[in-house]
């Protein structure tokens, strides 16, 4: 299995965030590298999360835009990610 290298990304930070960076270093003890990538990657997650929730909306409005048929919001509480609830 191949793996691609990694690579550094240069970014821009203005001062105020640059500042917070340095602060939030210092209270985790960890370097500014790794309080940036942890925020990059709660970000992406954060994006990936939406975006799946944004098709799923979409794909329930066509399906009762075809049907007609919706889910209340007391029958959405009973069916959850694992099926039905008792």
């Amino acid at each position: 299995m191949r793996r691609d290298p990694l690579r550094a990304v240069a970014i821009q930070l203005d001062p105020d965030i640059r500042n917070r960076v340095k602060r939030l270093e210092a209270a985790s003890h960890r370097t500014p590298h790794w309080v940036m990538k942890a925020a990059m990657r709660e970000y992406v997650e954060g994006e990936e999360a939406r975006a799946i929730l944004r098709q799923d909306a979409w794909r329930a409005w066509e399906a009762y835009q075809e049907t007609g048929q919706h889910v209340t919001q007391t029958e959405g509480c009973l069916v959850g990610p694992i099926g039905i609830r008792s």
